[in-house]
């Protein structure tokens, strides 16, 4: 396994500035240093909160959810992001809800604690999941179109049939069912 040496530097220092990077494990680095490492190195790219210091997003390089991220969505989610379920997220997956196979990210905006049987569900397509800011999450039937609401506080709303398509690939439709914008009869 080759070893992995993590540089956190400034965007503005590879650029040509002269703010100090940070070597993991050792401290501050200069800005020369900083460029000759990160010139033959491998790039993952980490949003951070710029207060904390905390991982918002590691982009669609990394499929894992980092440790700091995962207690964020737990935090922010409290339960499993399935209306009506009460499961508590501290014993959920954390799940993609646009898959990482297809170009979503694990990020805050895109993740989301499952169950074990709700993830499943979502995973196989029986539901499509539209995540909003803020940690609301809107599940579709993909059999009936109904759609429902699960609001920040853990509440669900319905909001009736399905009327944005614009996403309706995000997962393929299990054998044997029929997309939520079909019409009827199913």
């Amino acid at each position: 396994m080759p070893v992995q040496i993590n540089v956190t530097v400034p965007l503005s220092t590879l650029l040509g500035g002269d703010e100090p990077a940070d070597l993991d494990g050792h401290g501050p680095i200069d800005a020369v240093t900083a460029r000759a490492l990160a010139l033959g190195g491998t790039w993952r790219r980490l949003v951070t909160d710029p207060l904390s210091g905390v991982v918002l997003d590691v982009g669609q390089s990394r499929y894992r959810v980092p440790a700091d991220l995962a207690r964020i969505v737990r935090a922010r989610d409290r339960t499993c992001f399935r209306p009506g379920c009460s499961a508590r997220a501290g014993g959920c997956q954390l799940d993609h809800n646009r898959p990482f196979s297809q170009g979503g990210s694990t990020a805050l905006t895109n993740l989301g604690p499952g169950c074990e049987i709700d993830h499943e569900l979502k995973t196989l397509g029986y539901f499509w999941v539209r995540q909003l800011p803020g940690g609301i999450f809107e599940w579709i039937s993909r059999t009936t179109g109904h759609t429902y609401r699960r609001e920040v506080d853990g509440t669900t709303t319905y909001l009736g049939w399905v009327t944005d398509t614009s996403d309706r690939d995000a997962v393929p439709v299990p054998p044997g069912r029929v997309r939520y914008d079909d019409p009827p009869p199913y």
